[in-house]
Parts: C-alpha cells; structure tokens; sequence
C-alpha cells in the first residue's frame, strides 16, 4: 500500500506530510472518483481508520503542530501500517462492520484539495465500550474492557498524560512515567479471512478531546 511505503520516508517539515504525496493522491483520485479526506479515502472508511505505528520503541508527544485530524494517519509521523480489510476482501473474505460513517468532513489550507488540512471532523454511529488503558507509555501496554476482556494489546499512537482531573489525554511533552486511566473502544467491525486464520477485531481507542467536549480523539488502535 501507498502508505506503508510511504510512511517511514523522513521529510524536511512534517507539514509535507500530505503535500508530499498529493501529486499521487491526485492520479488516484481519477480512478476512484470518491473524496480525498486527510489521506484516507471516503470510499474506504470505516475500515481505512483501522491503521496503527510500526515501532519497536516507545511512541513519542503528539507532534507540536497540527497535522491532521487524529483518525488520520497523517496527524503522526511514524511509520505506518493500514488495516488489512482491502487485502482480506481481495482474497474472498468478507467484512462485517460494526460502524458506520454519518458524516465526514475536511477543510484544506489553499487550493489543492490534496494537499494540507486544516481541519477535518468525523462522525460515526456504533458501539462503545468503557475499558481501562494499562502502561501507557511503555512497550506493551494493554487494555481491560467493562466486560471482563483482559489484556487486549493496544497500539498507541503518541504518549499520553493525565490532566489535573485524572484523564488520559495526549501529551504535549514526552512522559517520563507509565501511566493507567479510562479509554472508550470504538468498535469498527470484524473481518474474515477466507482460510483457516482466525477472524480479526477491529477497534479504535477514544479519549474525550480537550477542545471539544463532545467530540473524541483517537489515542490508538485495538
């Protein structure tokens, strides 16, 4: 995929990010004839939300300006490794999702609709479930959910803090210290190979957003 690829290349300004691959966006644009939202194609979701950081290492802050919004891939700049719904359909298996997209919004800075964002909103209608995030920060933090599910791993994608109230938030700097708090689990849909492998869960991690009370941001994916 595009964006495993593409993803580990360093770049000069982490604004390029998007513009980078803008040219290529536009090529695939001709095909697919569908909406170009912060990298990520309307067609594609909810499944193309289901992405995750490849590191061995533990994740660092948010980066300082904005990149994207958080259910994009581009709002990060490690590197990348997408969901494998498109590769499982492709091969005969079928895709149960659990969520569905309402309305899906984003705002570019200039005129190249493939080029950087300054905003982007999602809204999505499915299930959430309350669960405990355990160690973040460290390299193998896990979640325990309400319904007695314990030790999912998760994939983090920055560090996290707890503000003055005792909830998890994204950091602003890189956290010497494990920590635990609550999260929300978006849950996205189930997918299923068409061989014997075992089918595959797909959920996102929530915490409430710091600058809109009744909106999420995407902290990891389950």
């Amino acid at each position: 995929m595009v964006v495993n690829n593409y993803s580990p290349r360093s770049l000069s300004y982490d604004a390029d990010r998007l513009p980078a691959i803008s040219g290529t966006a536009a090529l695939f644009h001709q095909r697919l004839n569908c909406r170009y939202l912060a990298g990520l194609w309307e067609a594609g979701l909810p499944w193309n939300l289901c992405w995750n950081i490849l590191s061995a290492t533990l994740v660092g802050c948010a980066p300082a300006e904005y990149l994207a919004p958080t259910w994009s891939w581009a709002s990060v700049t490690q590197s990348i490794q997408m969901g494998s719904a498109l590769v499982i359909l492709g091969s005969g298996g079928r895709a149960e999702p659990s969520a569905a997209v309402l309305d899906v919004r984003c705002d570019v800075l200039g005129l190249n609709p493939f080029g950087r964002v300054d905003s982007g909103h999602l809204r999505l209608r499915g299930r959430l479930v309350n669960a405990f995030l355990c160690g973040a920060n460290t390299l193998y933090p896990t979640v325990k959910t309400s319904e007695g599910r314990a030790g999912w791993l998760i994939a983090v994608d920055c560090a996290l803090a707890l503000d003055p109230g005792g909830s998890l938030v994204r950091a602003n700097g890189d956290p010497s210290t494990a920590v635990d708090g609550a999260i929300s689990c978006l849950l996205i849909g189930t997918l299923f190979p068409s061989d014997f492998e075992p089918v595959i869960h797909e959920a996102l991690a929530l915490v409430p957003s710091l600058t809109n009370p009744s909106a999420f941001c995407r902290v990891g994916r389950l």
